[in-house]
């Protein structure tokens, strides 16, 4: 980490200051801070300044965390990865449809039934699971020197990873035609029945979501450079990661039609569709929010 004194930039909205490895420079001569500009730190470090000076203008500025001026943050945990759909089931073969005899006068073979259509195969549960964010936020000093303006900081544990989402099951497949009837010369017959549509697959499950961590610790000095110029602070665990949600469940298929009858007989009766999955209703439960100890020295007083 480098320990010469450098000259900054103003910190603005679309130009943060990010501490996020050992090559940022962490030693500065004075800092001004404009409207929606933070200074946000992710790692062990000893943060310097001779000046620091907060800039007033537009509020409720779209910043990454509402309401500070320096925030010190731990490492967010990984979220889990999502399960892969299930596959469709496959369809039903149509049923052959009768046929006469090479004289014309006779059936050779009566029709056939549709073929049932093939299950959907369950949607995947959650590939990976998420972790927790680190256990504490990094240990961090600010050596502000004289601060202009009033500032707030936040001291904050990471974020717990989001679970996975399950899988969506697979969609039945669709049952086969019934062959039709035939008329051979004075013989007739009716038509086949189709086939039943196949059922779907069931939703995967979801992953747990990971805890959120504790602050880290941290320790601040300043001197203020009027009545109006000031430090305040906030340690708060991090957010406990939210829980995958279930896969939906795949749609059954539909039944195949029935074969057309001939000669007054019936035609075949359509299939039955197929049930729709067992489906997975619930979301895998949250994991925890770190928990807020006050963790942050700010010229002997603790936040």
């Amino acid at each position: 980490m480098s320990s010469d004194t450098s000259d900054l930039p103003s910190v603005t909205l679309t130009s943060p200051l990010v501490i996020d490895d050992q090559f940022v420079p962490l030693n500065y001569d004075k800092i001004t801070i404009q409207p929606g500009g933070q200074i946000i730190i992710k790692i062990p470090c000893i943060f310097s300044c001779n000046s620091l000076i907060k800039s007033t203008g537009t509020e409720n500025l779209p910043v990454p965390y509402p309401g500070y001026d320096i925030v010190v943050v731990g490492k967010d945990g990984d979220d889990g990865g999502n399960g892969s759909d299930g596959s469709n089931g496959s369809n039903g073969s149509n049923g052959d449809n009768a046929k006469c005899d090479s004289a014309g006068g006779a059936i050779a073979h009566f029709c056939r039934g549709g073929g049932p259509g093939g299950k959907g195969s369950d949607g995947n549960s959650f590939s990976s699971e998420s972790t927790n964010a680190n256990n504490r936020g990094p240990t961090v000093t600010l050596n502000l020197g004289t601060v202009s303006g009033s500032f707030a900081i936040v001291n904050s544990g990471g974020n717990g990873g989001n679970g996975g989402d399950g899988g969506n099951g697979g969609k039945g497949g669709n049952g086969g035609d019934g062959g039709d009837g035939k008329v051979c010369g004075g013989v007739s017959c009716g038509g086949c029945n189709g086939g039943n549509g196949g059922d779907g697959g069931k939703g995967g499950n979801g992953g747990k979501g990971g805890n959120g961590g504790i602050p880290g610790i941290v320790t601040v000095t300043y001197t203020s450079y009027d009545s109006q110029s000031g430090v305040v602070g906030q340690s708060q665990g991090g957010s406990k990661g939210k829980g995958g949600i279930a896969g939906n469940s795949g749609s059954g298929g539909a039944g195949g039609k029935g074969g057309s009858g001939r000669g007054g007989h019936a035609g075949g009766s359509d299939g039955n569709s197929g049930q729709p999955g067992i489906g997975n209703t619930s979301t895998a439960s949250d994991g925890f929010p770190g928990q807020s100890t006050p963790s942050m020295d700010i010229n002997g007083l603790l936040y």
